[in-house]
């Protein structure tokens, strides 16, 4: 072998003749391959060495190469790698290296084929390269709620998520529902859900919600994915048939202000109120809750069951009413509504609580009795669609104000748009009100936003910037 000192070249000693022969022979240069003592993971075509090998397939030396014995494949493997340099010289490196270059610049995958005389070329597959698999569009969703939405939330779905994202048995299990919005939450309220049904297994230690003693949330992970594949078919199945439609009450306190104004505007009249996405319609009944934001600002019923508290920061103070305006009606709409009736259903809106968020389970449960006592009208269907028979329903006396909380904040593009087109349209022959609670892509936090149409135009104004689940707002300039 060539090893060059100072400029000069000099024989390696050490050299194997049958290498030499291969460097210095003008013959078929796959001739003696099979003597090439280049460990396995560091062949030409293992997957590992893609980069160093330039992503060629050198289909002769991987079939050669195979024929090795143990102690050919021997762990010291940079210099034994680097005697295929006379080798590859053959394959006309340099002008592949260029071609392959010019092929990246165009997107399309490349094969590299070595005729028997050792000549190369360069063969581009037609189809481009191929979009994400829904496993890999998995871990992406799991490595984002690990790093943005768990921290400070929820240390359990923290650990838990950082450790799925690189579980290619798990991910395969959650790609399952890999178009469904939030996969994550519905991922880990699936296997939530299965425990608050009584599944007997070590992970339950884990569960806040099942465990007030529970803590070192690092360790949870080798019982979180042995639960998983034992309850593999079952998770799917739940996975595959629910979705998240969390009820989070803590909400309603961000909203409070909101109807407040629109109150206002209207000069007391009632409000006719349309939800869209309204799930179990908890969030339609926001009039029947306490609220306490500080001491000195409070509103609702006292007597109310539900009593959601809401932390103030910034300077200014929210215009929180001091007396609710009346409610002429409540409808909601959503593709697949919650029967509280039903205990499971029950039971999978606690599961989509965070383990650790007690208050909110309690919140929830409390929310749950008060809708069992006065079920809303929540309609199944597609609120872009029967939302102008919705409109029409409404008496001309009162005020429409339609709302949502976490409705669009996954849907970009042609759902938002035509809302915005069919409210504008619907404007035209009255005016109203839309309030939207939603976390923008390019917001650091939810945005409390209140929109005024009438005749077609529109004035939008940002409100406040809030929690997630309520727990704490900030009110900005009031634009009236």
């Amino acid at each position: 072998m060539d090893v060059t000192v100072g400029g000069a070249s000099k024989e390696d000693p050490s050299d194997p003749e049958e290498h030499k022969s291969i460097r210095n022979s003008t013959r078929d240069p796959t001739q003696g391959l099979a003597n090439l003592t280049v460990p396995t993971y560091k062949r030409l075509g293992h997957i590992r060495n893609r980069v160093q090998c330039h992503g060629t397939e050198l289909r002769e030396w991987c079939e050669l190469h195979r024929c090795l014995s143990r102690p050919w494949r021997h762990h010291n493997s940079r210099q034994r790698t680097r005697r295929i340099r006379g080798l590859r010289g053959h394959y006309g490196r340099e002008a592949a290296w260029k071609e392959r270059n010019s092929v990246r610049k165009n997107c399309h995958h490349r094969k590299i084929l070595i005729s028997s005389n050792g000549n190369s070329s360069v063969s581009l597959m037609d189809n481009p390269d191929p979009s994400p698999s829904p496993v890999d569009k998995a871990a992406e969703n799991f490595r984002y709620y690990a790093s943005t939405v768990y921290p400070g939330r929820s240390p359990l779905y923290v650990s838990l998520a950082m450790r799925v994202a690189e579980d290619p048995e798990l991910l395969t299990i959650a790609a399952k529902a890999w178009e469904k919005n939030a996969l994550p939450n519905l991922f880990f309220s699936a296997v939530h859900f299965l425990l608050l049904k009584g599944e007997h297994h070590q992970l339950a230690a884990f569960y806040p919600s099942l465990n007030n003693n529970s803590k070192h949330y690092d360790f949870a992970y080798p019982y979180f994915r042995s639960f998983v594949l034992e309850h593999k078919n079952e998770i799917e199945g739940i996975i595959t048939a629910r979705f998240v439609q969390t009820n989070e009450v803590g909400r309603c306190a961000i909203l409070v202000p909101a109807f407040g104004l629109v109150a206002r505007h209207a000069k007391n009249r009632p409000l006719a109120l349309i939800e869209i996405g309204s799930s179990a319609g908890l969030t339609l009944l926001w009039d029947r809750y306490y609220y306490q934001y500080d001491n000195s600002l409070r509103c609702g019923d006292p007597k109310s069951p539900v009593k959601v508290e809401c932390l103030l920061r910034g300077g200014k103070r929210p215009p929180v009413p001091k007396r609710f305006p009346e409610i002429a009606s409540r409808l909601g709409v959503d593709l697949n509504p919650v029967d509280l009736n039903n205990p499971e259903n029950v039971q999978w809106l606690q599961a989509l609580v965070w383990p650790e968020h007690q208050k909110r389970a309690n919140q929830l449960e409390l929310a749950t009795q008060v809708a069992r006592d006065d079920p809303p009208q929540i309609i199944r269907g597609d609120a872009l669609e029967i939302m102008p028979s919705l409109i029409n329903r409404v008496q001309g006396d009162s005020q429409l104000c339609i709302f949502q909380s976490f409705t669009l904040s996954l849907a970009n593009g042609e759902p938002r748009k035509r809302l915005e087109q069919m409210l504008a349209k619907a404007s035209e022959g009255r005016n109203l009100f839309h309030i939207s609670l939603e976390w923008p892509r390019n917001s650091e936090t939810p945005l409390l936003s209140l929109a005024s149409l009438n005749s077609g135009e529109v004035i939008e104004r940002i409100l406040a910037r809030c929690n997630a689940h309520g727990e704490w707002i900030e009110w900005l300039e009031n634009p009236y």
